[in-house]
């Protein structure tokens, strides 16, 4: 006895159901380089300066290695779409990929420094790769306060107090991570705008741009420095997490 059309119609609606969701090229490229991003954040946050650990950070960077060695192999020769016109592409997965060898070997020699400085090379052709292709994400807030943060490393407080063009110089480095600490908040992904753990880690960090601002007129150094290093570790945990 055969199918009715009602039956038949709906064994077909069950078929369709069952059968696993073909990704697009562009979103299979998407996935992949999440995966890579989330490896790449990892061997960052373990050759940091702050807090480096060597076993962990050479585990991350193998696993990233590994992720971009697939990435670039399957889509050097024919970039997903929304990268399909930029002549650069290819490049950019291969020198990529060459840092990361390099950061390989500096962590093979015990540089961690170095590595760091390495893979901070990875994160800024990344960048470029996304703006040149007009593509957006929360990352690029946080790199910007990064990029702030990092220039502070290059005051020298190394004197029991900050002197007058340093106190300046903190006072209006402090006054751009306020500033970008509210893009931190505006363009959080809707997905986090409700994530009690995200939104408690920002306000942490939003409390400790608000102590060192309270420390620089005191003009004590050690404690600036203190304060800076305890706003680079809570950001670092911030982009491993969320970048």
């Amino acid at each position: 006895m055969g199918l009715g059309p009602k039956r038949l119609f709906l064994c077909c609606l069950l078929m369709l159901a069952a059968a696993p969701a073909l990704a697009s090229p562009q979103a299979e490229f998407d996935d992949q380089l999440a995966n890579a991003l989330a490896q790449y954040r990892d061997a960052s946050y373990q050759t940091a300066p702050t807090h480096s650990n060597k076993s962990a950070g050479q585990e991350a960077l193998q696993a990233f290695l590994a992720s971009w060695s697939r990435l670039r192999d399957r889509w050097q020769s024919a970039a997903p779409p929304r990268y399909a016109d930029d002549p650069g592409f290819a490049t950019s997965l291969n020198d990529i990929a060459e840092i990361g060898r390099e950061t390989q070997f500096e962590l093979t020699q015990d540089h961690l420094p170095q590595a760091h400085d390495r893979l901070r090379q990875v994160r800024a052709l990344l960048a470029d790769l996304r703006h040149r292709n007009g593509v957006a994400l929360y990352l690029d807030a946080l790199e910007a306060f990064d990029d702030v943060l990092a220039e502070t490393a290059d005051l020298g407080l190394d004197s029991p107090n900050l002197a007058p063009e340093q106190a300046l110089r903190l006072t209006q480095q402090t006054a751009v991570l306020s500033y970008l600490m509210e893009r931190l908040y505006k363009q959080a992904p809707a997905r986090l705008s409700d994530d009690p753990v995200f939104l408690d880690q920002l306000e942490e960090l939003n409390r400790q741009i608000i102590g060192l601002s309270l420390l620089i007129p005191l003009g004590r150094c050690e404690a600036v420095t203190a304060a800076l290093a305890d706003l680079r570790r809570r950001l670092d945990k911030l982009m491993l997490a969320y970048g």
